[in-house]
């Protein structure tokens, strides 16, 4: 971007060679493609809150030949409520432990829980609901949706005690309601070609949006009504066209039935190589029609990389990347205005570190929102023994940063993290989980850490291990 120093060559080589990998790795719901539910991948543990200043956890632990799966439910002060491993979810065959995770998990209203995950005996993706005293509420094994293959789905909240649930390939989608029952006669298939990158969100009117990449590199958003009614035309309304650059993209509701999508381009050269990326918004109204000027408004330029984006609680969005070893931020109105300066806010300089930050966003329900990455310490050698810290940042609904010039830190490790997950825990702070090891395919243990809102971490210096 103008008016920032160019990194250094070394810089450079380590995040086009070394970092599509180590982000790969690291990404929620992501494989070596990159792509939130697209490929069996590396995943660590998964968070959400339990509406008490708790939250639910879901980790993974090599045992005897395979790998089991559990749900724990943590309190506000870190105290283990469901025993010390928690309740067991499933087994999979094979080595390693607290990576490989398929289950996703969503809010399930009461307390409890939501999670589905992928059968590997048959690749169904199978369903259950989880009281908060860790029962299962639903018949084991039922409701099933049809094969999507390891990692190919993602669940919301339905804001009713149900989610809806999507998965493909293909892109399907169907939504159970809080005992266990479909409630759509038939799955909805939103694409008939190869849907890329999903990712959705609640409407907060009963219904869901969703955002992908087409066989076509066109981004896509759709929108369906409580009752299934695909409401955007049976093709989705593209919001850029041919121009996806194959990563992530975010949507978000705009708070009046319409949709915010964040995604990134490709800077193509007249051979059409793809040179680095743009950051880009669109909106969409109530009945499908682009708000906003053709393929999106700018938010950053200059190869951002590892885009997320959150709303801001007022009808806008706040988006968070990185560049080669730092992190930005920016918020957009739902008009389309850039209300922080005109680069974005810094948020973390990452110079003099050997390989970039692995970053998540979470609103904060004050027009800001609290940003978690982990990095290798300055200095720190690439050598797989490297010195890792989790750190987390406030910034205000101005922009401003709250918990200091560098952060809070929150957590350490060595060797190999995964992407830290956040969730609320009700009191303006968050909960954050992660797996640690001495490397991707050896990540042996899981970590909760809480900060509360004054930036303070409540678990000690490094977190409370899950399992004991």
């Amino acid at each position: 971007m103008s008016g920032r120093k160019a990194p250094m060559l070394f810089v450079r080589f380590i995040a086009f060679v070394f970092v599509p990998i180590w982000l790969s790795l690291s990404m929620p719901g992501c494989g070596v493609m990159g792509a939130p539910g697209e490929t069996a991948g590396i995943d660590g543990p998964t968070v959400v809150p339990d509406g008490s200043g708790g939250a639910m956890a879901v980790y993974q632990v090599g045992e005897g030949n395979g790998r089991n799966t559990y749900v724990q439910r943590i309190g506000p002060e870190g105290q283990v409520l469901w025993g010390e491993r928690g309740t067991p979810l499933f087994f999979a065959p094979g080595a390693g432990g607290g990576i490989g995770l398929s289950a996703r998990v969503a809010a399930g209203g009461n307390g409890g829980v939501v999670l589905a995950w992928t059968r590997h005996d048959d690749g169904r993706i199978e369903l259950q609901r989880v009281s908060p005293e860790g029962r299962f509420l639903w018949e084991k094994g039922a409701p099933q949706l049809v094969e999507g293959g390891p990692l190919l789905h993602m669940v919301v909240s339905d804001g009713s005690g149900g989610v809806f649930a999507a998965w493909g390939g293909r892109v399907r989608i169907q939504r159970i309601d809080g005992r266990g029952r479909a409630l759509w006669p038939a799955d909805v298939l939103l694409a008939e070609g190869q849907g890329r990158y999903l990712n959705m969100a609640p409407d907060r009117q009963g219904g869901v949006l969703l955002v992908w990449d087409d066989s076509g590199y066109n981004v896509v958003v759709q929108k369906l009504g409580p009752g299934g009614d695909v409401l955007w035309g049976p093709d989705g309304v593209r919001v850029v066209a041919g121009e996806g650059a194959g990563k992530t993209h975010s949507i978000v509701t705009d708070g009046m039935g319409g949709a915010i999508a964040v995604f990134e381009t490709a800077q193509r050269d007249q051979t059409g190589f793809i040179g680095g990326s743009d950051l880009f918004a669109q909106r969409v109204d109530p009945g499908g029609r682009v708000l906003w000027q053709a393929d999106g408004i700018p938010i950053a330029r200059g190869s951002p990389f590892d885009a997320q984006g959150v709303e801001d609680g007022t009808g806008g969005v706040i988006a968070v990347w990185r560049t080669d070893v730092s992190i930005y931020a920016q918020r957009m109105d739902g008009a389309g205005k850039l209300l922080w300066a005109r680069e974005g806010v810094e948020v973390w300089n990452g110079g003099g570190s050997p390989a970039p930050p692995v970053v998540s966003i979470l609103v904060d329900g004050a027009g800001g929102a609290v940003i978690v990455w982990h990095q290798p310490a300055r200095g720190s050698p690439l050598d797989g023994g490297q010195e890792l810290e989790l750190r987390a940042q406030r910034l205000g609904s101005n922009g401003q940063t709250l918990w200091g010039s560098g952060g809070v830190l929150a957590g350490t490790g060595r060797g190999y993290l995964t992407r830290p997950v956040v969730s609320g825990d009700g009191s303006g702070g968050v909960i954050v989980v992660w797996a640690e090891g001495p490397g991707v395919h050896r990540v042996t243990s899981s970590y909760v850490q809480r900060i509360d809102a004054g930036g303070n971490p409540r678990f000690g210096k490094k977190g409370v291990k899950l399992g004991g």
